[in-house]
């Protein structure tokens, strides 16, 4: 099945302003569409690959709009415009990184959450969006701002009330990870297996919590 995301505003910034992180992204397979108005009681709404609308699914409770800056640590190896991380409980929207760590906004469901960079729905944990709605990794993030669409949401910051996120899905790689097989020490080697190229690796972790480099493989 496939869908369009029906926003006259995402059709021209794509067709004014092409960009290689979203071209050829209007027809997805398989995917849904996020979108969420940033007031008090805005609607959070999906489109899923098979209906012929936006259906709202959940709504905003409160939000500090101020960004969350020093967010996880793992924040740091996303890439900027993207979902870097996402559960049940908590979908985090990375938007730029600042002395070693992320900059963030973070979904939560309601009794969750709080503090800067923290927009909190009513749903309890599981429920709304966090039942079958949630985003997957990698998803874009764009602002809507009244009629201006921002693609880089670096720019966006702080994001403001009356903004609407849409989190967009991306096409699959060609050449998708499917397993990671890591050993858990320091210098410890991480293989990875891609769906066409198989293993490929090792990788060799430079420190505990440092970077990957290619190496030779550890020994126990």
């Amino acid at each position: 099945m496939r869908f369009a995301l029906l926003s006259l505003a995402l059709l021209w910034a794509l067709a004014s302003q092409p960009s290689p992180a979203i071209s050829g992204l209007l027809e997805v397979e398989d995917e849904l569409a996020i979108r969420i108005h940033l007031v008090e009681g805005g609607a959070v709404r999906v489109m899923l690959p098979w209906s012929d609308g936006w259906m709202v699914v959940d709504e905003v409770s409160s939000f500090d709009l101020s960004p969350r800056e020093g967010a996880f640590t793992a924040s740091r190896w996303g890439r900027v415009g993207e979902v870097v991380a996402t559960s049940v409980n908590a979908v985090h929207l990375l938007f730029g990184v600042k002395g070693g760590r992320g900059v963030t906004y973070s979904l939560f469901p309601a009794g969750l959450g709080g503090g800067r960079g923290s927009i909190v729905l009513k749903s309890p944990p599981g429920r709304g969006l966090f039942s079958l709605f949630y985003p997957s990794t990698g998803y874009l993030v764009l602002v809507e701002r009244g009629i201006q669409l921002i693609v880089d949401p670096e720019g966006a910051m702080p994001l403001a009330e009356g903004d609407e996120l849409i989190l967009f899905p991306q096409r699959a790689p060609e050449d998708p990870p499917l397993e990671a097989r890591v050993e858990n020490w320091e210098g410890g080697a991480v293989e990875v297996l891609y769906l066409r190229s198989g293993w490929k690796g090792p990788y060799i972790y430079s420190s505990i919590g440092g970077g990957l480099c290619p190496g030779p493989r550890a020994t126990g």
